[in-house]
């Protein structure tokens, strides 16, 4: 999913509908693939840290609703948590095979 940081401000409806699409939970829950240039995990802490945690933040504030992160190792485990129904979004590269299990927002 990219470019979701232009998107104009929503009435509160429109962002109630958004939530309910992207978090049917209730949580927007979001994939992050561990590889350094996406996220790190802070050793002390334990909380995630860099660009799909912090996009996936952003997202869960503009449609209202809390985030939960999740961890995975690789693009596979990604998609296979997606095919599980265990994440909401993430935010990788577009290829080929993650397009046969995930939709794409615009870039």
């Amino acid at each position: 999913m990219g470019g979701l940081g232009s998107l104009p401000a929503q009435p509160a409806t429109d962002q109630m509908e958004t939530a309910k699409l992207l978090a049917p939970t209730g949580k927007l829950r979001v994939g992050v693939l561990m590889v350094w240039y996406f996220a790190l995990e802070e050793k002390a802490s334990g909380e995630l840290k860099g660009v799909i945690p912090d996009l996936g933040a952003a997202l869960a504030r503009r449609i209202g609703v809390p985030v939960e992160l999740s961890k995975h190792v690789n693009p596979g485990a990604v998609m296979d948590a997606f095919r599980n129904g265990a994440i909401d979004v993430t935010f990788i590269g577009i290829t080929g095979d993650r397009a046969l299990v995930m939709d794409y927002g615009p870039t």
